[in-house]
């Protein structure tokens, strides 16, 4: 975070405490003055008390990361990087404020945020991963048997293309979301906060970059087209983080 800013908050929290215990203990006039004195360094550095209460929740919930094994969440797990597994779990991480690292030769993904918000972007992120798997095969299935036995080639492509489809509609409806979200002023401050803890710990880590996976030329439209489709019918609702420091996506069944 910046030192600054970090400075002043735990200065006001320090504050707030005092008063609270001034305000416990019968001292009405100590509490007003550590009340006053709060009011006016929130509207000097134009904070908020929701900003002030996230800073409290980061120091209980501090920044931690957690390996997510698909195995043992109803997904085949394989001994490599899958490219659209990285996909879906960075869109459901920076969803719910938490970003991802990967291993080399495992399709395991690390979760990288506080306790709070990782519970949800892996449910999310394994919830989506089952049923993008399950109804990819699915729907490919479908349309093979549908080409057999003449228009075959033309499935040339159409199960990555359906995966990059979901994908894309996942992505478009949570910068939906997010753009509503981050609204006002307050809900970008509280958002900046969190990321910016996120990015602190990260930098820690002092990790290098993973490879890029290799573009694919085998796009097929119709695919694509079935892909977009299912992942703007998969339901997802939202239900809001503790001190109106967000929102968390929870999936809520689908096809």
């Amino acid at each position: 975070m910046d030192p600054q800013k970090d400075g002043i908050l735990e200065k006001i929290r320090l504050l707030m405490e005092h008063a609270e215990g001034a305000k416990d203990v019968g001292n009405v006039l100590e509490a007003e003055a550590y009340a006053a004195k709060v009011h006016q360094l929130l509207l000097k550095y134009k904070l908020t008390l929701q900003e002030v209460d996230l800073r409290v929740e980061i120091q209980q919930d501090p920044v931690a990361k957690e390996s997510v094994h698909l195995g043992r969440n109803g997904i085949k797990d394989r001994t490599r990087r899958v490219r659209w597994l990285e996909e879906l779990a960075g869109i459901t991480a920076r969803a719910n404020f938490c970003r991802i690292l990967v291993r080399v030769g495992s399709s395991a993904i690390i979760f990288v945020g506080r306790k709070q918000n990782r519970e949800v972007a892996v449910y999310l992120y394994t919830y989506l991963a089952r049923q993008v798997e399950r109804i990819s095969q699915k729907e490919y299935d479908r349309e093979y048997m549908r080409h057999w036995p003449s228009k075959t080639r033309e499935m040339f492509g159409w199960k990555k293309s359906f995966i990059d489809g979901a994908l894309a509609a996942f992505a478009e409806r949570f910068r939906s979301d997010q753009s509503e979200i981050l609204s006002t002023e307050t809900s970008r401050a509280l958002v900046t906060i969190e990321d910016t803890a996120v990015t602190d710990y990260l930098k820690a880590l002092r990790l290098g970059q993973a490879a890029k996976f290799q573009s694919s030329p085998d796009f097929n439209i119709s695919g694509y087209q079935s892909g977009v489709k299912f992942g703007r019918g998969v339901q997802v609702s939202q239900g809001q983080l503790p001190s109106g420091s967000g929102t968390k996506y929870i999936g809520q069944g689908g096809n």
